[in-house]
C-alpha cells in the first residue's frame, strides 16, 4: 500500500476512459486503474438515453452514474463525464438537415441547445460537491459525433451548458472541445463565435502517431 502510495504521488494526473455508464460491468476494472495510479475516470453519457423524453431522465441512466461516481470515490479517483448524443426529440426532422446524421441522428447537432443545456444543469445539481467534472460532447470536429463540425453551433451549446452548470454548482470543473487533434482552424472558428470564456479546461485528443 505504501509503494503504491509513493507512485500516485509522483505521478502526474493519470486517467482512464471506461464507459461504465454503459456497460455498469466495468466497474470491476477500477480497482485495476487506481492500482495503476490512476486518479481520473472518463465516462460517456449517452444524452439520448438519459433523458429519452424532454423532461424525463432515466433512472436506470442515473443509477449507473452513481455507482460509477460511488465505485471512483472510494478508490480515491473522480470522474469525468461526458455527456453527448442528441435524443430524437432534439433533432432536426427535414431530410435537408439530418445530412450527414447517423441511423439514429445522435450525431446531429440539438435543434434547441437549451435542452441540453438545462440536461446539464440537471447532472450538475445532483453531483455538486463530488468529485465529478463534466465535458461537453466527444469531438465536435468530427462528423461521427457531430455531423455539420460546425464550430459556432458547437459554441452556441457548450457555451450555454456551462452557464448553465456554473448558475447551479459554480464551483464544478467544465471542459470543451474534446477536439480530434489539435484543430487549430475549427478551434479559432469556435473563439470567433463565443467559445472563449465557456469552459475551464479545453481538451483535445492528439492522436499522436509518434510511438
Amino acid at each position: 500500500i505504501l509503494a503504491s502510495q509513493r507512485t500516485r504521488r509522483s505521478l502526474p494526473e493519470l486517467g482512464v476512459n471506461e464507459s461504465a455508464v454503459r456497460f455498469p460491468g466495468a466497474l470491476n476494472t477500477f480497482s485495476k486503474f487506481s492500482r495503476a495510479g490512476s486518479s481520473w475516470i472518463r465516462a460517456d453519457v449517452p444524452w439520448f438515453t438519459l433523458e429519452p423524453s424532454r423532461g424525463t431522465y432515466s433512472q436506470s441512466v442515473l443509477a449507473a452514474m452513481d455507482n460509477a461516481v460511488s465505485s471512483a470515490s472510494s478508490m480515491g479517483m473522480s470522474v469525468l463525464f461526458v455527456v453527448l448524443g442528441t435524443p430524437t426529440w432534439d433533432q432536426p426532422q427535414n431530410p435537408a438537415s439530418r445530412a450527414g446524421g447517423n441511423p439514429q441522428g445522435t450525431n446531429l447537432p440539438p435543434i434547441d441547445s437549451s435542452a441540453y443545456a438545462q440536461a446539464m444543469a440537471e447532472l450538475a445539481v445532483r453531483y455538486t460537491g463530488q468529485n465529478v467534472a463534466w465535458e461537453l460532447w466527444n469531438e465536435p470536429n468530427n462528423s461521427i459525433f457531430f455531423s455539420t463540425k460546425n464550430a459556432a453551433a458547437y459554441a452556441q451549446m457548450a457555451c450555454g451548458a456551462y452557464r448553465a452548470i456554473k448558475a447551479v454548482a459554480p464551483d464544478a470543473t467544465v471542459a470543451a472541445g474534446a477536439l480530434s487533434g489539435q484543430a487549430p482552424g475549427w478551434l479559432a472558428q469556435a473563439y470567433t463565435a463565443g467559445l472563449h470564456g465557456c469552459f475551464d479546461v479545453l481538451s483535445l485528443h492528439p492522436y499522436d502517431p509518434t510511438p
